[in-house]
């Protein structure tokens, strides 16, 4: 799957908010470029969900500027200002109930009962989330998404209504205001401020905070042992550490693809990583045979990342079988291999073992997800 949507996105920037641990060998921060999250889905999400959120306590500051300024023009008789105002407030509250009425529902292509493991990992530059759970969680990450339903579509009746009486309302405004007195116009501004004010107060919530915390807590149900996030100096040893995590049966289709680079001494290191990985995945050590010349001491660099990567996994697993509140599902292997994409333009994409890319074209590219990330070591 070459892309993936939104809700991919939402996720990684969840998991770069958590602290990261770093790697044994360099807890530098500022050396600390590359992270790969571990997220385990233990809880199927639920189909349809229903959400609304209500504050409406904000709202009362424009109505109630607005009730009394039209109650003011009323007293000094300036009808033209005060049939403004109250129309105002018709306009604008019949268009914030239409809008209103709306349910922000999640949904998801639901995948077959027989279906394998979904783990997989996502990707963007330098930042790698290794997703764990069943396919029907998973999909969820991959192929979910929000929709706004009103209930009545295609119609929108509502919605129509509400724009013909707010053009209604424009047009009036601008043939009975001047008619009115001094006063009454500075009355009219004075509403015009207070509702600019909560229109500014509006437009600086963070809708992606609130999505993010939409997705943990009522969609994904993650809880803070579910989310492990490690950092390391070198994409290397992160791409070594998402292999091991991961345990997939394909993991030459997932080391091309997050390491491209395929000279001599990058293939000789590949062969002798992905050897050592199927013959002993849990072992305790990875050969660093010794090498001579400038080609050499390169393997010897990159067998000593994958060192690191190896015991970072040691203190990922000791985490992972640590006793908590709850029992942490247990890593199985899968058909699911890689997703790549690139979080800022909402873009990640699912791979397959098999080498089948399904494309779902959610949101435009705008940038090579593979752009600067060959020559990073």
């Amino acid at each position: 799957m070459p892309h993936t949507g939104y809700i991919a996105h939402l996720l990684m920037s969840e998991c770069e908010e958590r602290d990261g641990i770093p790697d044994a060998n360099d807890t530098t921060e500022a050396s600390q470029t590359c992270s790969v999250s571990v997220v385990r889905l233990s809880r199927r999400p639920p189909h349809d969900t229903l959400m609304r959120t209500r504050k409406a306590w904000m709202a009362c500051f424009p109505i109630l500027a607005s009730t009394g300024s039209a109650i003011t023009c009323a007293y000094f008789h300036d009808w033209y200002c005060f049939s403004m105002i109250l129309l105002g407030m018709l306009a604008s509250g019949v268009a914030c109930f239409a809008a209103g009425r709306g349910t922000l529902d999640f949904k998801q292509p639901k995948p077959s009962p027989v279906s394998p493991r979904g783990d997989g990992v996502l990707y963007s530059g330098d930042k790698f989330v290794v997703v764990i759970g069943a396919e029907e969680a998973v999909c969820a990450v991959t192929r979910g998404g929000f929709f706004l339903d009103y209930g009545h579509r295609p119609q929108h009746h509502r919605m129509g209504f509400s724009s013909l009486l707010l053009t209604i309302q424009f047009l009036l405004q601008l043939l009975l205001i001047p008619q009115g007195t001094l006063f009454g116009q500075v009355m009219f501004l004075a509403t015009f401020v207070c509702s600019w004010m909560y229109n500014c107060y509006l437009s600086s919530i963070d809708k992606e905070e609130v999505q993010r915390s939409i997705l943990k807590s009522k969609i994904l149900k993650i809880e803070d042992p579910d989310v492990r996030r490690y950092t390391f100096a070198k994409r290397t040893a992160a791409v070594v550490f998402l292999l091991l995590v991961l345990q997939s049966h394909d993991k030459e289709v997932i080391l091309n693809e997050l390491l491209p680079n395929n000279t001599d001494i990058w293939k000789t290191w590949k062969g002798n990583v992905l050897q050592q990985l199927r013959e002993r995945e849990e072992s305790e050590s990875l050969s660093n045979n010794g090498s001579n010349g400038e080609d050499g001491n390169l393997l010897n660099d990159l067998r000593g990342y994958a060192q690191t990567a190896l015991t970072t996994y040691g203190t990922y697993k000791g985490a992972a079988h640590a006793p908590s509140v709850r029992q942490v599902a247990t890593v199985e292997p899968s058909d699911r291999q890689v997703v790549t994409g690139d979080s800022s333009d909402h873009q990640v994409a699912f791979v397959d073992s098999s080498g089948h890319q399904e494309a779902i074209p959610l949101m435009p590219r705008t940038a090579n997800m593979n752009e600067g990330n060959s020559n990073n070591v």
